[in-house]
């Protein structure tokens, strides 16, 4: 598996999922389809809405400053520009877990998504806005999220949870959308800070002992290398 990236748009595709991420947009987002099995036909997918409390709500977002592909990684930066009080880089990676061999013979994939953010000011209150939209999701546990299907899950990792709000809200079609409101704090001149969380993926219904494992195995992962 590898990225393709087409017009700025990275694409990345498996025997169980076409993921297409579009990074051009002020606003960029993530979507997952499904391509065979129980999975055809249906997604999820994800908005990233960057938000400066000085500027007004509906202000366009920062532009794409570069965007490449490194191993397994898309990575797409948008550079601070004024009026914008901080700048922003997104990591898009697919995963390999420790035992995905084990995993991989009912069909499972597992994308992770790192939100760095950093600002070149004394005072600045950076905050993001992701909407995921697909089909209901409930919760089982803080930052663990599974929808009613037992196909997708949200996780959210912990160490993290302490700058990221979660709520739910129903969409148009009466779903429920998962909403994440990341960071918002007031931030000093020349730090970075991150948050990740992953989208999981299964092509059959998977019972919770299942995604427990994969929880599991996401709170104790290390650090990336390469953020």
């Amino acid at each position: 598996m590898t990225w393709n990236l087409r017009d700025d748009n990275a694409i990345l595709e498996t025997n169980l999922t076409r993921v297409v991420a579009c990074l051009r947009e002020s606003s960029p987002s993530i979507s997952l389809f499904g391509k065979s099995g129980d999975l055809a036909g249906t997604g999820v997918s994800l908005q990233i809405h960057p938000v400066d409390s000085d500027l007004p709500l509906l202000s366009k977002g920062l532009a794409l400053g570069e965007v490449y592909v490194r191993q397994d990684d898309v990575i797409a930066s948008y550079p601070e520009r004024s009026p914008w009080r901080f700048g922003y880089q997104l990591d898009i990676r697919s995963v390999h877990e420790k035992d995905q061999d084990d995993v991989n013979q009912k069909g499972f994939m597992v994308l992770e998504v790192w939100l760095s953010v950093q600002t070149s000011l004394l005072d600045s209150h950076p905050e993001f806005c992701i909407n995921i939209g697909g089909d209901s999701f409930s919760e089982l546990g803080n930052g663990f999220w599974l929808d009613s299907k037992n196909h997708l899950a949200l996780l959210v990792h912990p160490l993290d949870l302490e700058d990221c709000a979660i709520s739910t809200r129903a969409d148009l079609n009466a779903s429920r959308e998962i909403q994440l409101k990341v960071f918002g704090r007031f931030m000093e001149k020349g730090v970075i800070r991150r948050m990740r969380f992953r989208l999981l993926v299964a092509n059959s219904a998977s019972s919770q002992e299942f995604w427990i494992e994969r929880w599991n195995e996401f709170s104790e992962s290390p650090l990336p290398l390469t953020t």
